[in-house]
């Protein structure tokens, strides 16, 4: 925010729908890339993020019930490829997934140092 007071982490400084500390985890002006003839999502975090131990993770459901963001507990047809580093020094995780999943919902949760 340009007042001089910090932007709260729950609040949403510039009003596009996406809480100030997401956009601070993911990069302000990054969000997670779905490329669906790849059958990929890369999901980038930030290195201030990083740097100032913020956790990021990506959690993954079939039905909206029953979420699971351990890469050994993926459902079937979805895997965590790796993760990279950019040449802005943030980190980008890359998951695939496989035409056989019929539906595939995901979220990102932010957890403050």
């Amino acid at each position: 925010n340009n007042n001089g007071t910090a932007a709260l982490p729950r609040g949403d400084h510039n009003n596009n729908g996406t809480p100030n500390l997401i956009e601070f985890a993911l990069g302000q002006d990054t969000l997670p890339n779905l490329q669906p003839k790849s059958m990929s999502l890369d999901v980038p975090i930030a290195r201030e993020a990083l740097e100032e131990e913020y956790e990021v993770e990506v959690w993954f459901s079939e039905d909206l019930i029953d979420w699971k963001s351990n890469p050994s507990e993926l459902q079937d047809g979805l895997s965590l490829d790796g993760s990279r580093v950019n040449s802005e020094g943030n980190t980008i995780q890359q998951f695939s997934f496989t035409p056989t999943l019929q539906m595939l919902f995901w979220r990102i949760a932010v957890s403050e140092p």
